[in-house]
């Protein structure tokens, strides 16, 4: 049937992947020396997938992760998102997209330290211009659903790393993102700790569809992922897909 459609003229269009990377180089100049930190990067990345992204440090993880999220450009080739070129867009339409599209959740968090749990998690939708009383709806749904609800007011410094991870998680899907960029989300945990990070993540992946890129070291992210992309010396060595 799906050959018959062809013929006709009737394949069903194929969806946009959410990310795309097209003949990626980047590169850094120091003095005299040209270093290469990504070199012949091609990737798709579709909607709801769990990706994990791996190699040892200094392999390209976390300058492929800035190229995705529009913090940084390509020395060559193109990064699409959603079927937009980033390249293409002005610094305020590219800020808008990441603060829309893109959730980021670092290693060490990044929490402000002066803001209680519930304002760390509202800012972004402040930044949005979301109404208050929406945005209260939405910030204590999603510190229920992290588990933190009943330490809505307290500061970062009184709680756990585990808790200030689960917090950033929050902050970073409480907007509804098609994608989150994680860079070693669990690289400042215990082993226990990490685990139910990673738990929590997978379930939210499964339950609303967000694609997730992580980087990381860990075995344990590899098994819970549905993809696993190596980097080493700046190419993809392996994709699992």
């Amino acid at each position: 049937m799906a050959a018959e459609n062809e013929r006709h003229g009737l394949a069903q269009a194929r969806p946009i992947p959410v990310v795309r990377l097209a003949g990626i180089e980047k590169s850094y100049r120091a003095g005299r020396i040209n270093f290469i930190a990504l070199e012949d990067i091609d990737l798709e990345i579709t909607r709801g997938e769990f990706v994990a992204l791996c190699g040892q440090s200094g392999s390209g993880k976390s300058t492929l992760l800035n190229l995705v999220g529009g913090i940084d450009h390509p020395t060559s080739g193109s990064v699409h998102f959603l079927g937009q070129e980033l390249a293409s867009m002005g610094d305020t339409d590219l800020s808008r997209l990441r603060a829309r599209e893109i959730g980021f959740i670092f290693q060490f968090f990044n929490l402000l330290p002066v803001m209680s749990v519930f304002d760390n998690v509202a800012y972004p939708l402040m930044l949005l211009g979301k109404a208050k009383s929406q945005a209260r709806h939405d910030v204590f749904a999603m510190l229920e659903r992290v588990g933190l609800r009943d330490h809505w007011q307290k500061r970062p410094a009184e709680l756990s790393g585990g808790q200030q991870q689960r917090v950033a998680i929050a902050r970073a899907l409480v907007k509804k993102p098609t994608l989150i960029v994680a860079d070693e989300p669990t690289g400042n945990l215990d082993s226990e700790t990490g685990l139910s990070i990673l738990d929590l993540m997978k379930e939210i992946n499964a339950e609303s569809s967000t694609t997730l890129l992580v980087s990381t070291h860990s075995e344990f992210v590899k098994d819970r992922a549905s993809r696993v992309v190596e980097l080493k010396d700046g190419r993809v060595i392996h994709d699992s897909k």
